[in-house]
């Protein structure tokens, strides 16, 4: 990780999200842990396709780790849920860092 990232480890990666799943519920189960203050069920920008991740940004990084630690492997909608933190590097990239 840079260590001028913007991002000091509130951004957390969620995979294998079904496609039934909705940003409200998503937000919903993660603020069981702390305040959410961004969720984003991605798509595909050309075809609208579901691409069966997000993320999600906390306002604190120790809500951001008890989430992580606590949802890892949650069945959500009939899928288990993958989490890993996401830093954003200088130029806007996109590393997912697992650790």
């Amino acid at each position: 990780r840079a260590d001028n990232a913007p991002n000091k480890g509130n951004n957390l990666y969620v995979g294998n999200i079904s496609s039934t799943t909705k940003p409200e519920d998503l937000k919903k189960l993660f603020s069981k842990y702390g305040e959410v203050s961004n969720c984003q069920i991605m798509y595909d920008p050309h075809t609208g396709k579901f691409r069966g991740f997000g993320f999600i940004a906390f306002e604190e990084n120790n809500s951001a780790d008890k989430a992580r630690e606590q949802l890892q492997g949650y069945e959500l909608d009939g899928k288990k849920i993958t989490i890993e933190k996401v830093y954003i590097n200088i130029n806007d990239v996109l590393i997912i860092i697992i650790y």
